[in-house]
């Protein structure tokens, strides 16, 4: 393997010179921006009384459609185990 002259020497040593200049460049402009950045107005989303109603309402709508679901998925079971006893099938003429 060769050893390094003076010349390649003097070139690595500016090579990395210049990769820190560069990064002290780069993290300068992320500073400068979190500066404007930390500058901007916070805006606050409260709610209406109309958003907060239609909120009600949407969670009350919801519960009553998640309560119907549950009743009818109860009945489809209990309607299939109904239906594997004999008596029932029976009944029911499955």
């Amino acid at each position: 393997m060769p050893h390094k002259t003076k010349k390649t020497k003097i070139l690595s040593e500016q090579r990395k010179k210049l990769k820190l200049l560069e990064l002290n460049q780069v993290t300068q402009k992320e500073e400068s921006k979190t500066e404007l950045q930390d500058k901007k107005t916070v805006i606050d989303y409260s709610l209406t009384d109309e958003e907060i109603k239609i909120k009600r309402y949407f969670l009350q709508d919801f519960k009553k459609s998640l309560l119907i679901i549950g009743l009818i998925f109860s009945l489809e079971i209990i309607l299939y185990f109904a239906s594997m006893s004999n008596y029932v099938s029976e009944l029911l003429k499955f």
